[in-house]
């Protein structure tokens, strides 16, 4: 089986017209990149706050359940890292 690539390719794509992709409507300095952040701090957001919720009406599991426990509260750090993550991103300058 032979691979193709670059000038071999029969109908290698050109360049993005970003027109026909439909981003006219973007503002400037709004990105799709920003929307995903935004939307992926804010779930992270609510999901470590549901397993810190969570673990505080579970706190008696602890001592009968400890692996149970601490699991869910792993789940809660690694949730709430991600959306620190996201919203750390949303902060930084936008690179040109």
């Amino acid at each position: 089986m032979k691979l193709t690539t670059g000038s071999d390719c029969p109908a290698a794509p050109g360049p993005i017209d970003r027109a026909a992709l439909g981003n006219q409507h973007l503002s400037p300095g709004k990105t799709p990149v920003k929307a995903y952040l935004i939307t992926t701090g804010s779930v992270f957001g609510l999901i470590a706050a549901m397993h810190l919720l969570k673990a505080i009406d579970e706190w008696p599991r602890l001592k009968t359940d400890p692996g149970y426990y601490l699991g869910m509260a792993a789940l809660g750090v690694v949730a709430a890292a991600l959306s620190a993550w996201a919203w750390r991103l949303l902060r930084l300058p936008v690179r040109s």
